[in-house]
């Protein structure tokens, strides 16, 4: 949880959310989805899909690869 928790916290502090409320999650997933989409962009590689993304969130298996693009 800890690695997901560190990359959570920081995508919706532009949109002043905090964990809890409502939105917080939805918003991170979008956002995270957002930036493996642009990653992947070019590659011709198919990006995660949303459910899997959404896992990430829920199952806290968030990989490290993941991590270190959303680090970038």
């Amino acid at each position: 949880m800890a690695r997901m928790t560190a990359i959570a916290d920081k995508l919706p502090k532009a949109q002043g959310l905090l964990i809890g409320d409502h939105g917080y999650k939805a918003f991170c997933i979008n956002d995270v989805i957002s930036k493996i989409n642009n990653f992947y962009e070019g590659t011709n590689v198919q990006p995660p899909t949303r459910r899997t993304i959404e896992g990430w969130f829920y199952k806290d298996s968030f990989p490290g690869w993941a991590i270190a693009v959303l680090s970038k």
